[in-house]
């Protein structure tokens, strides 16, 4: 089957323009990265005060843990970097 050139142009004009609604903003994004730090947040706390399984109960011994929690909050120290540096760029119209 041939297709024209004007219906290849149609099929393309088309295609894009699906992608472009369907595409996340900058703002979706933003979202998603606070939404990635929340959890590190929330997973660090439990891993500092003891809220987890301890070994007997099959989770990690009290070391180990605050190792977990020491990363998981540089984790979402990396995260805060992210959201700051996405957030300028959505404010200097960089991201839509």
């Amino acid at each position: 089957m041939k297709i024209t050139r004007q219906q290849l142009r149609r099929i393309i004009r088309e295609e894009k323009n699906r992608l472009l609604v369907e595409a996340p903003t900058g703002k979706d994004l933003l979202g998603e990265f606070q939404a990635i730090r929340n959890r590190l947040l929330e997973l660090t706390n439990i891993l500092e005060f003891g809220n987890a399984e301890t070994p007997e109960m099959g989770g990690l011994d009290v070391e180990a843990q605050s190792v977990m929690a020491s990363y998981t909050e540089d984790a979402a120290g990396v995260m805060d970097s992210m959201i700051d540096e996405l957030e300028q760029m959505i404010e200097n119209g960089g991201v839509y």
